[in-house]
């Protein structure tokens, strides 16, 4: 069997995952030589299987695909296609990219019965829909979860107050039983969710930032409970952020965190007996609500060949999928896919697959830029006793609105 190919154990269900997503198509014999560009943003063994499928096409069509890794940051192919010198396909962008290049009419519209969209895992569908258009075919998502050595914790909490319970009796003398980046409103958001608050109104595929629901009592309650795991637990040290925990839990310092499947090798290679569970259910009895992402593919306005690159997009998803998932790690936007035994049979996967399905996706409207700060200093405020849930959600809006305001101008 080729490198790159199926896998023989999953090959008749993703299979028929893709034919069910409209990826399988005929590949039409190319009026001629024509040659594509496309970038990839995902990591260098992805991106060789992303190559090497998109050379298979090219020997099937009669074209030539030159891929490249994404030059600089997200926002190269802003600049790049602005400039007519941008790629003809972009593959591995996460979606809360995609706003700003919507609003410079730099995409082009997923032509409609491209994809199935019911085959698709809650959320990635809307990640990529602005209005009633789709701009981009989510590829992969991700989330993040409940980490735990198990060599200090022998079964996960199921709940906030096992988690509680179990971390206040494991910390004393720089042992912490649990420590994440608190302030960090990309991993508290589940918190704040959970309770009943939220970020934007209006629908996931048109959020509306004059809309902000962070100050109401759910969100409150949400800043007053993270505030107790420092103030009154005494969990973790108010300036905790990524790095140390990172540094905690790779050291054995750390029993339990919250992260995502880009540190799971690290901490492999680190030897930490490493277990990866869902997060704990909050003390009103609801899940936690995580932001998701949703890894995107899609074609440049400016390209003079977008049927094309609609069909190289859709050969690489039928024929390189589980090679990609084997490569990254990254979990499937079809459900069928992300719930076959390629990928339950991961034990860190099946739980990441597990969470996307209870996440939200990160909006991915410009007005998120403004969201990060405001909303960190509102945590810090509450979780160093400076300031009321109450004070420090008021005041946290209401930077909100001013910077959206000023942002807009």
């Amino acid at each position: 069997m080729k490198t790159g190919r199926w896998l023989a154990g999953g090959l008749g269900l993703l299979l028929a995952a893709s034919a069910s997503i409209g990826v399988v198509a005929p590949m039409a014999a190319a009026a001629g030589h024509v040659h594509l560009t496309l970038w990839s943003g995902f990591e260098p063994k992805e991106i060789n299987v992303i190559r090497f499928e998109a050379n298979q096409w090219a020997k099937r069509t009669g074209n030539s695909v030159t891929v490249l890794p994404n030059p600089g940051s997200f926002q190269s192919f802003a600049t790049a296609a602005a400039s007519g010198k941008g790629p003809d396909v972009v593959i591995g962008l996460p979606h809360d990219n995609l706003g700003p290049f919507v609003a410079a009419k730099l995409l082009a519209p997923v032509p409609k019965g491209t994809i199935d969209t019911k085959a698709y895992v809650p959320g990635a569908i809307s990640a990529v829909t602005f209005g009633h258009t789709m701009y981009a075919i989510p590829i992969s998502v991700e989330s993040y979860a409940l980490f735990y050595n198990k060599k200090l914790v022998k079964t996960p909490p199921k709940t906030f107050t096992q988690l509680i319970a179990m971390a206040r009796s494991m910390t004393h003398g720089g042992q912490y039983g649990f420590v994440y980046d608190i302030t960090n409103f990309y991993y508290s958001y589940a918190v704040i969710r959970g309770f009943g608050s939220y970020l934007f109104g209006g629908p996931a595929t048109n959020p509306d930032p004059g809309k902000i629901g962070l100050d109401d009592a759910a969100g409150v309650k949400a800043l007053a409970f993270l505030g107790s795991l420092v103030t009154k637990d005494h969990l973790m040290p108010p300036d905790i952020n990524t790095t140390s925990m990172e540094q905690l839990f790779s050291r054995g310092k750390a029993a339990m965190i919250i992260d995502g499947p880009w540190d799971v090798n690290g901490y492999l290679a680190d030897k930490i007996d490493l277990g990866v569970a869902p997060l704990p259910k909050l003390p009103n009895g609801h899940d936690m609500v995580p932001f998701s992402g949703v890894y995107t593919a899609f074609v440049s306005a400016m390209s003079k060949h977008q049927a094309l690159d609609w069909q190289l997009i859709r050969y690489i998803l039928q024929y390189g999928s589980v090679a990609l998932y084997q490569a990254g790690q990254r979990i499937p936007a079809v459900s069928a896919m992300a719930d076959s035994k390629t990928v339950t049979d991961n034990p860190y996967s099946r739980v990441f697959a597990y969470e996307v399905r209870h996440a939200e996706p990160m909006p991915k409207i410009s007005a998120m830029a403004t969201v990060w700060t405001p909303a960190q200093d509102a945590i810090d405020l509450v979780i160093t006793g400076r300031e009321s849930p109450a004070a420090a959600a008021a005041k946290e809006v209401q930077q909100l609105h001013a910077a959206i305001a000023q942002a807009v101008k």
